[in-house]
């Protein structure tokens, strides 16, 4: 059995001779896959032969529904990370072969983050580990709904004022939040960063300097002290990968080393040495900082709240119609 990833092809790639373009190494079949009437590329593709030890691993089947359930059937799709793996890496080769071209990258990228998954028999044995041909996903942004009256939105134009100071942090914190919901991870760091780094960094740059600037601000300090209790209780799993993070620069769960270990990080992220025993941030390893954003984006949202609540203190209530009964 043959088992393949399929993945959308973002960019004006064009085949000249052929609606699909085909080449094997190593065991693992490249494809373009181009539309007909157009000739231009769609998506690409990487499969695999699956060895006889791996079939029962990977295999898609139907089973009767569970307990319970009004489904008529309990759909099973399996995987093998060692093959995910191998294939995700073929197209992550693939899509950087592709941008080595005197005109510039030829494709803007392949979506190998989100392929579809094909299993492909190829005798009658393969067809009891095919019981599904395929399977696709994508990637929809969570979009959490937020209700705003018109009497709100009058008191917000009418005191905006009062939160000029927050304008440009702000917007980095919308834009982080924006790419963390994309999974660019390692950009909504650097994002998530420059908020604390303007609020707080006293304009210095120097690790040990901007150490002494953050441990000055007691603000900081507190919406720190929020993450270390909260952060595990919501987000276990995270938590303990942000702590694998963490341990790779020789800091643990604590109000200093958590005041350190941000600073590093955006140094870490701001820097590529391939050849360093350290995970690096790259174009392709964006999952593996999730938990670093996402305790990033725990920390700066608690920061710029209590920064608004804080002006509103300063200049006492928000001026503007009478608020709604609610």
């Amino acid at each position: 059995m043959r088992y393949k990833l399929i993945c959308d092809v973002e960019g004006a790639l064009f085949l000249k001779d052929a609606p699909v373009a085909q080449s094997a190494l190593d065991g693992v079949l490249y494809e373009l896959i181009a539309d007909p009437s157009t000739n231009r590329v769609t998506h690409a593709a990487a499969s695999l032969k699956v060895p006889p030890s791996k079939l029962g691993s990977i295999a898609s089947r139907l089973e009767p529904p569970l307990p319970g359930s009004d489904a008529k059937m309990h759909i099973v799709i399996a995987g093998d990370q060692d093959i995910d793996s191998r294939l995700v890496d073929a197209l992550q080769q693939l899509e950087s072969l592709l941008s080595l071209s005197d005109k510039g990258p030829r494709v803007r990228r392949i979506r190998w983050d989100v392929p579809s998954k094909e299993w492909i028999p190829e005798s009658t044995e393969d067809e009891k580990y095919a019981q599904i041909s395929g399977v696709s996903y994508s990637r929809n942004p969570r979009v959490i709904r937020s209700d705003l009256s018109v009497n709100s939105f009058e008191i917000m134009i009418q005191n905006a004022d009062r939160y000029e100071s927050l304008r440009t942090v702000s917007a980095f914190y919308r834009q982080g939040m924006v790419e963390f919901q994309d999974g660019q991870y390692i950009q909504s760091i650097y994002k998530f960063y420059f908020v604390i780094e303007d609020m707080f960094g006293h304009g210095r740059s120097d690790e040990d300097r901007v150490y002494e600037a953050f441990a000055s601000e007691q603000t900081l300090t507190d919406c720190l002290q929020a993450t270390l209790t909260a952060f595990p209780k919501d987000n276990d799993n995270n938590h303990s990968k942000l702590l694998t993070l963490m341990t790779e620069e020789s800091f643990a769960w604590n109000i200093e080393d958590l005041r350190r270990f941000i600073i590093r990080l955006r140094n870490r992220l701001h820097h590529y040495r391939g050849r360093s025993p350290k995970r690096q941030g790259t174009p392709f390893t964006q999952k593996e900082f999730r938990p670093a954003a996402l305790m990033m984006m725990h920390i700066v949202t608690n920061v710029v709240i209590t920064r608004a609540v804080q002006l509103n203190k300063e200049f006492g209530r928000p001026e503007g119609p009478p608020p709604e009964n609610t």
